[in-house]
C-alpha cells in the first residue's frame, strides 16, 4: 500500500500503541485452596453452608463425600484402609482428612466409608455405593428420583428436582 504511482502525494507511516496483552479467558477459577478458606468463612458465618446437612446424588462418584464432619453419625481421622485423596474431574486431588457414616432419616438409609475434605462443597452420595449399602435401585426422572427396594421394587422413596441435580428430599 502507499501512494498511487504517479501522484505526489506521500504516504507518511501510522503509529497506533501496542494493543495489551491477551489476558486468559474465560477467567481463572479460584484454586482449592481459596475455596476451601471460603467455605470455612461462610460456615463460621452463622449461615447455613451448602456442605451442609443437605445430600446430593452423583452417579459418577465412586464414594461418599462432604465437606462438614458435623455431617457424620460417627467418624475416624484413621486413613488406613481408605484413600487419602480424592480425584475430581479438574484433575485436582482433594486431601482426604477423615472418614465415617451416617444415617438418613426418615428412611434409616446408610452412608458408610464417607470421605471428609474441607475443600468439598457439596455433600455427594454415589449412587453405586449407595444401591449395594442399602439393597434399592435408583429410577431418575425428568421431575427427580425414586429409591425401589431391590427385592420387592417397593417404594421407599420419592424425591423431587427442579434444578440440574438431584438433592436428597424425600416425600
Amino acid at each position: 500500500l502507499g501512494p498511487c504511482p504517479g501522484s505526489h502525494a506521500h504516504a507518511y507511516p501510522v503509529y497506533h500503541p501496542a494493543p495489551p496483552p491477551p489476558q486468559p479467558y474465560p477467567p481463572q477459577p479460584p484454586s482449592w485452596e481459596h475455596l476451601a478458606m471460603l467455605n470455612a468463612a461462610y460456615s463460621n458465618s452463622g449461615f447455613p453452608n451448602s456442605s451442609g446437612a443437605q445430600w446430593y446424588l452423583d452417579s459418577g462418584a465412586s464414594s461418599h463425600m462432604t465437606g462438614n464432619q458435623g455431617n457424620l453419625a460417627t467418624s475416624s481421622s484413621s486413613l488406613k484402609h481408605v484413600p487419602r485423596s480424592i480425584l475430581v474431574g479438574n484433575g485436582h486431588c482433594l486431601l482426604v482428612t477423615a472418614t465415617g457414616s451416617t444415617t438418613l432419616h426418615p428412611y434409616d438409609f446408610r452412608l458408610t466409608d464417607i470421605l471428609v475434605s474441607p475443600i468439598v462443597v457439596t455433600s455427594l452420595i454415589s449412587v453405586r455405593k449407595f444401591t449395594k449399602d442399602n439393597s434399592c435401585s435408583n429410577e431418575f426422572y425428568l421431575c427427580g428420583f425414586l429409591v425401589k427396594d431391590l427385592r420387592t421394587r417397593k417404594v421407599l422413596m420419592i424425591s423431587a428436582s427442579t434444578g440440574d441435580l438431584y438433592p436428597f428430599i424425600g416425600n
